[in-house]
């Protein structure tokens, strides 16, 4: 469905990519489909990336009674609005700070004075993203001796009757893991009643030395997955890295250049009575 729609505004294999407006485009499907509440088209290349997110109508039926403003989640550029709901507040080009008003859920009318709605749209704008690692070069390693030992109890709602005759844990350092067990009658008739298994696993801690090839490349891991996380969807333009190095270890500043979705929606509280 999504690459007919694509199709039939003319982007397709083969097309030139500065021919078409690939922004208004997924503007238009997401409109036209009524099953997505988001998509954009990311060009490297000759490769086109296309990133959908489908619509939760259960969730945006419960919300629609609640009145909000969408705010702006970063310090930004704007570069596209789509107002479903409420009043805009910004224009395009317009440099906006982190928790300035985009949207308004508040409505000035002349026929029926103010009135509180939910504010609903999307606002892209253009922002650089920051996103660090410290790595040390001296880390600190758990290592299993594979010295155990296990406790059972049994859980009857919320009471609990201990069956080791020994509470005691001999280990200095461990790692807990808990499992229940429900009990069955007959093996069919569920009771309120589990068995509760807690293990202790001790454990050793020792120092190990990071090459600065190891250190750079878990920095490069952590930055990558802290980037892949914050900009899902969005479109982008450019990256950099700065590297920091010391006695201690490695500073690893990951800087992204990108279009993104910035409006965040917050709740206006209303006086109750």
């Amino acid at each position: 469905e999504i690459l007919s729609r694509l199709d039939a505004y003319g982007f397709r294999l083969g097309t030139f990519k500065n021919s078409v407006d690939t922004k208004d485009i997924c503007q238009r499907i997401v409109l036209e489909a009524g099953n997505l509440s988001f998509m954009s088209v990311n060009v490297r290349g000759t490769v086109a990336t296309v990133v959908v997110r489908e619509r939760n109508d259960d969730t945006v039926a419960e919300e629609d009674s609640s009145p909000s403003n969408l705010i702006s989640g970063y310090d930004a550029q704007i570069e596209r609005v789509e107002v479903f709901g409420g009043v805009c507040e910004v224009k395009h080009l317009q440099t906006v700070r982190k928790g300035e008003l985009l949207i308004s859920g508040v409505i000035d009318s002349q026929a029926l004075g103010y009135r509180l709605v939910r504010a609903r749209g999307n606002v892209y704008g253009k922002a650089t993203l920051f996103f660090e690692a410290c790595v040390p070069f001296e880390q600190s390693q758990k290592t299993e001796t594979g010295a155990k030992i296990e406790k059972k109890s049994i859980k009857f709602f919320s009471k609990s009757l201990n069956l080791s005759k020994n509470t005691i844990i001999p280990y200095e350092k461990y790692d807990t893991i808990v499992k229940e067990r429900k009990i069955f009658l007959f093996g069919i008739i569920e009771l309120p009643i589990f068995i509760t298994t807690t293990i202790y696993k001790e454990y050793e801690e020792t120092t190990v030395t990071l090459s600065r090839n190891d250190a750079y490349r878990k920095a490069l891991h952590e930055v990558n997955e802290q980037s892949d996380k914050e900009l899902f969807g969005a479109d982008i333009l450019s990256k950099s890295l700065t590297l920091l190095e010391s006695e201690e270890g490695l500073s690893l500043t990951l800087a992204v250049e990108c279009v993104l979705n910035i409006a965040k929606e917050v709740k206006i509280e209303t006086a109750r009575r």
